[in-house]
């Protein structure tokens, strides 16, 4: 029978750094963060309580001079009769927005579709949204 013994940790937890960045800064590669989470929160707080985000995907992009990712998120938002300018607020807030992502920088952000469905209580509004990030050199 093998037993297991706990191992303490030599080194302090505030001092502690995963292996990959470890690895990364021996090597000289910088580590890539994922801008995906912080741009749906900043579209979420620009939308505001109103806006609910149904899908929300990336994927890699490049070209001959920059290396980024696409993202496409579909933002709901489900308002009464008297509240319908939430959606169009948030629309001409998008078209000037300027997102503050550490490391990155939003090349392009455009509206691809926006539908708008009446209903007895008011009307459901959804954008298709396509967001470019590049990294920052």
């Amino acid at each position: 029978m093998i037993e297991l013994k706990e191992k303490s940790s030599a080194i302090p937890l505030g001092r502690a750094r995963p292996r990959h960045s470890v690895r990364a800064a021996r090597s000289g590669i910088p580590i890539r963060r994922d801008p995906h989470a912080r741009l749906i929160a900043q579209l979420l707080t620009l939308g505001g309580e109103a806006a609910t985000v149904l899908e929300a995907q990336s994927r890699p992009w490049a070209s001959a001079t920059f290396v980024g990712a696409q993202h496409f998120v579909l933002v709901e938002f489900t308002e009464s009769a008297r509240d319908s300018p939430k959606a169009q607020a948030f629309a001409d807030a998008f078209a000037e927005a300027e997102f503050a992502i550490p490391g990155h920088i939003v090349a392009d952000a455009t509206v691809d579709s926006r539908d708008t469905l009446w209903i007895e209580a008011g009307c459901v509004t959804r954008f298709r949204l396509v967001v470019l990030t590049i990294e920052e050199w």
